[in-house]
């Protein structure tokens, strides 16, 4: 999934396990393409972004004022994302 975001910009929006097959030699098969969404490479580049930053406040375990001041700066950051 994450070549299909962050490389192709183009995903399968519904990846339940009824939608998803492992073929015999051990591809995967993906069906039901009724909900699919294309983003652009700036959203892509921020959604990696973001994803960087959650990683970050994930190890401030421990240094609360730290984490309190980070997570008001990745507000602003989804904001700007428009999220």
């Amino acid at each position: 999934f994450g070549v299909m975001v962050f490389e192709e910009g183009f995903f399968h929006a519904d990846p339940h396990p009824g939608n998803i097959f492992i073929r015999p030699d051990g591809s995967i098969a993906l069906i039901d393409f009724g909900q699919t969404k294309q983003i652009n490479f700036k959203f892509r580049k921020q959604v990696a972004e973001l994803m960087l930053r959650v990683s970050e406040y994930n190890q401030m375990l421990g240094e609360e004022e730290k984490a309190k001041l980070f997570l008001q700066s990745l507000g602003g950051f989804a904001k700007d994302m428009g999220v």
